[in-house]
């Protein structure tokens, strides 16, 4: 049997600047895939990169940090995997007339600690990555929001936060 929950919409959901409260509520089903407040809510996600080795290279190295196992080659990209699950993709844009532009996306990736992100951080500078935003507290989003973004090799604004005090 499966248990309704209610739920605020909107809460974890929340866009970068956005300091509205939700207007609505929502049932969400307990254990589906969409969990909100400090669990998991995307399920999978992929991007689109222009030199597979070079961004397999860059993940494995930013990821690594946050303790998410190295990547595995697949025919058409790599994969990282959590709790056993591939969670998180990049594919190579291949030419032709099927080729897709890439186009800059905004990942966030959960940090267990504050001194993983500051790891993550560097971690991706070292292996290509641009600096975006310094480690540091974003209170503008919550007093416990401790951040770091980095673009990587194709622009993509890749984040490592952490929500929780010192």
């Amino acid at each position: 049997m499966q248990q309704s929950v209610m739920q605020t919409a909107g809460w974890g959901l929340h866009f970068m600047g956005d300091s509205r409260e939700p207007e609505q509520e929502s049932e969400v089903v307990a254990g589906e895939s969409l969990h909100l407040g400090g669990g998991k809510m995307i399920d999978q996600c992929s991007l689109h990169v222009t030199d597979l080795e070079r961004s397999r290279c860059f993940y494995d190295a930013a990821l690594g940090r946050l303790g998410i196992p190295t990547g595995r080659a697949a025919r058409s990209g790599v994969h990282w995997v959590g709790d056993g699950v591939e969670a998180f993709s990049i594919n190579e844009i291949r030419s032709g007339r099927n080729a897709r532009q890439v186009r800059e996306a905004h990942l966030a990736f959960v940090a267990r600690s504050r001194p993983a992100v500051d790891a993550f951080h560097a971690a991706a500078l070292r292996a290509g990555g641009r600096n975006d935003r310094e480690p540091g507290l974003r209170p503008e989003y919550h007093p416990n929001y401790y951040a770091a973004l980095v673009l990587d090799p194709d622009g993509h604004r890749i984040e490592a936060v952490c929500h929780t005090p010192d």
